[in-house]
């Protein structure tokens, strides 16, 4: 267990034997952070019903065991069906993370 996800709190999608998504959480009482969420290529696009599972699956768990909050980061440019989602599911715009890098260092990245 990394980074302090757990195996209880995430969750893998098998289609036909193999795991074909997954979607890795971490929760402190009533508080999720999905830490990463990755679906198999063959199932990304179109409908992109196997990201909406995954989060469906989550939520629909968490809500059972008392979660109130559940905090994930996307890029809305690039990840359309999770904007749809948060937008369906009433979600809010918590923040935005920055980068930095230090030039100076000297390391060419």
């Amino acid at each position: 267990e990394t980074a302090g996800y757990k195996a209880e709190h995430s969750i893998a999608l098998i289609q036909t034997g193999k795991v074909k998504g997954i979607l890795l959480c971490r929760r402190i009482g009533s508080i999720s952070d999905v830490g990463l969420r990755v679906v198999a290529e063959e199932l990304r696009g179109g409908w992109a019903w196997a990201n909406l599972l995954l989060l469906h699956a989550s939520l629909a768990s968490g809500l059972q065991t008392g979660l109130e909050v559940s905090r994930f980061e996307f890029d809305p440019e690039l990840h359309h069906d999770t904007k749809q989602f948060a937008q369906i599911s009433g979600a809010r715009f918590a923040g935005r993370r920055l980068l930095l890098r230090n030039k100076s260092s000297g390391k060419n990245r």
